[in-house]
């Protein structure tokens, strides 16, 4: 059986209000990045919060983007189809101006380069 999507959770807890979230991912084989979902943890909307992101240093994002623009959910997010080669650097670095401290979730929704075979 072949696996046709693939999903990476990165989580941050406890991201204070006025305080950044920095993370990069580099991924052992090459996928095409379909959606980048961001989610709070308590389920609300975003508001103010920005995110910058690179692949290999180069800007996907000019400067900030607000978050919310990149949907919350599989319903309401934007098609990326960015591809990422095995051992490229995906970086972000997530802005928190909600007012207070929040959890936040992103999740990548991947699909291989190469079928993956389920054992």
């Amino acid at each position: 059986m072949n696996i046709p999507i693939i999903f990476k959770q990165f989580s941050k807890t406890g991201l204070g209000d006025g305080s950044s979230w920095e993370e990069t991912w580099t991924p052992t084989e090459s996928f095409t990045i379909r959606y980048m979902i961001i989610r709070r943890g308590d389920g609300n909307d975003w508001t103010d919060s920005t995110i910058t992101i690179t692949l290999n240093n180069r800007a996907i994002t000019r400067d900030n983007a607000l978050v919310a623009v990149f949907g919350t959910d599989i319903r309401t997010a934007i098609p990326l189809n960015i591809g990422i080669e095995a051992n490229d650097t995906l970086k972000w670095t997530l802005a928190n101006n909600e007012g207070s401290a929040i959890d936040v979730y992103i999740i990548l929704v991947l699909e291989p380069v190469s079928p993956i075979t389920a054992p």
